[in-house]
């Protein structure tokens, strides 16, 4: 548990995204997130196969973050 977590969000906007993501978010509908946090799972690759399967048999685009 955190708590309450505040953020300054002038801070915030002068993040500026790659120039292959900003591409990849442009080219399409909204993608879903789908993260791992620190999550520790048994076979990366099992997993990996099983989203990109959903992905693929919903037509969804994503972005993926792994975990530590």
């Amino acid at each position: 548990v955190v708590g309450f977590i505040n953020v300054e969000l002038r801070k915030l906007t002068s993040y500026t995204p790659p120039e292959d993501l900003r591409a990849f978010l442009a080219a399409g509908p909204p993608p879903v997130y789908i993260g791992f946090g620190s999550l520790v799972v048994d076979d990366p690759n099992e997993l990996t196969a099983m989203f990109m399967s959903a992905l693929q048999r919903t037509g969804l685009r994503a972005i993926i973050q792994r975990g530590w």
